[in-house]
């Protein structure tokens, strides 16, 4: 299901608590060291993330009795606080897995730009959202010269100065947004802050309608991509659905985006009466996905939909 790995190189501390032992310098996807003679090796990602959400494990951690390791957020929304997978009974602190997370370092994903700062691996994510040297986003807004980092820097602009909507979803789970007219609004994943922009503007060519496009706000939390579904209601019980496995990247110089998900017909698009579309969107990440898996297998279909459904893409 993963597939990154930690490569690291053993390194002999200074620490006095910890003299004469040693402790793991890694390197994301790197390798070690020319000429080095110490112990090297690699380490998949996974070893270090949560059971249920996939995310970096950080302090406090918790341990089912079968090994099964839980982040504070995962594990306060457990049952009676039993394991998700094996419903072991008890859930304890995992104090030699906080100390792994604590003692991994890793360089920060923007050291080729020059940044020599190094972090634990759970905190990787937290420094690189507000690392001088990450790039800056541009604001697709005709006009408007900001350029800020990707999280709640950009996400203040766009909802604070241009008042684009705003939806906070998590991967793998539907949600839903309004369009009725032209304009933008912002996604942000709740697992890793990951920003997307959907864009609907009126279509230049029959079929009359809005003309839909998500794309995803570099940089990639997620550098295998993301995939998504959107359906609605075009009349009675019946659905459309538009799938696409490979979201593209938001470009300056393709604003509006030329590439859409779907087409919301004319009668459905609010002309007139303000009424709109209720889209139903579900967004996945590709690194989450088994190799020989179809990615559409992650994407769960409407309960509600009959024979009458139609597929598009």
């Amino acid at each position: 299901m993963f597939r990154g790995f930690l490569h690291f190189v053993a390194m002999e501390t200074k620490d006095s608590d910890t003299a004469g032992k040693s402790k793991c310098e890694a390197q994301d996807d790197g390798g070690h060291k020319d000429g080095s003679d110490r112990p090297t090796g690699s380490i998949a990602v996974e070893a270090f993330s949560c059971r249920v959400c996939a995310q970096p494990l950080s302090p406090p951690i918790f341990q089912c009795p079968a090994g099964h390791f839980f982040c504070s957020s995962c594990h306060d929304k457990l049952p009676e606080e039993k394991c998700k997978f094996c419903s072991g009974p008890t859930l304890s602190r995992s104090l030699g897995m906080e100390r792994a997370v604590r003692s991994i370092l890793v360089d920060c994903r923007y050291a080729k730009e020059g940044c020599t700062e190094k972090t634990a691996y759970c905190n990787k994510s937290e420094h690189e959202k507000v690392c001088p040297l990450a790039p800056r986003f541009l604001c697709p807004e005709p006009g408007c010269g900001f350029a800020g980092l990707q999280g709640e820097e950009l996400l203040d602009h766009l909802t604070g100065n241009h008042r684009w909507p705003s939806t906070m979803f998590w991967y793998y789970a539907a949600f839903d947004i309004c369009v009725a007219q032209p304009g933008t609004q912002v996604l942000q994943s709740a697992n890793d802050g990951q920003l997307f922009l959907v864009n609907a503007r009126q279509a230049a060519a029959p079929p009359a309608g809005l003309v839909v496009s998500i794309v995803c706000v570099p940089p990639h939390q997620k550098p295998t991509g993301f995939g998504c579904r959107v359906s609605f209601s075009c009349f009675g019980r019946h659905r459309s659905t538009w799938t696409l496995d490979d979201l593209p990247s938001l470009r300056i110089s393709d604003w509006p985006p030329a590439e859409y998900v779907c087409v919301v017909p004319k009668a459905l698009d609010g002309a007139g009466d303000g009424a709109g579309a209720v889209l139903t969107v579900t967004i996945v990440c590709a690194d989450d996905v088994y190799e020989d898996d179809d990615l559409d297998a992650y994407i769960s279909s409407d309960s509600e939909s009959d024979e009458g459904d139609s597929d598009s893409s």
